[in-house]
């Protein structure tokens, strides 16, 4: 694993105070799987709590999360700070089902997903317990299939 090292010396009068700052591969990787697994976690108690609008939007995240994981493992990520949804969307299907041929099983779930978070965040319509349990299933294989292919970073 490569670590990246930068500093800076502020100095004022005869104090200097050294700030150091580090790196490494991976780091954003692990973030974003740890964002993913906690998503996952209010997911799970939101569907319990039979709050299944909160659940899909939890469980979209949790596999968006994921997925940027699964990217970033790879070297891959957005030329902005701004993650895209049809961006990550396309990357991953791109990059990680039909080239490298890793997550072949999630080809649409993504896009299904973030159909199923709109309408729990946008439509009158709420979320039924049927979407609810699909969008948490994909989201629980998504993470889990991440964390495995990733080694538990």
């Amino acid at each position: 694993m490569d670590i990246w090292y930068n500093y800076i010396i502020f100095s004022q009068g005869s104090v200097s105070t050294l700030l150091l700052f580090f790196s490494y591969e991976g780091m954003m990787t692990i973030e974003f799987l740890a964002k993913a697994k906690e998503n996952l976690k209010i997911a799970e108690i939101a569907f319990t709590e039979n709050c299944y609008n909160a659940c899909a939007n939890r469980s979209y995240y949790s596999m968006f999360q994921a997925a940027v994981a699964a990217l970033e493992s790879i070297r891959i990520t957005p030329k902005t700070d701004i993650i895209e949804h049809g961006w990550l969307q396309a990357t991953f299907a791109r990059e990680l089902i039909h080239r490298r041929k890793i997550y072949t099983g999630f080809e649409n779930h993504l896009l299904q997903a973030q159909e199923i978070r709109n309408l729990a965040d946008y439509s009158k319509m709420p979320v039924n317990e049927r979407k609810a349990s699909r969008i948490l299933r994909w989201a629980r294989e998504y993470v889990d299939a991440v964390r495995k292919e990733l080694k538990d970073l």
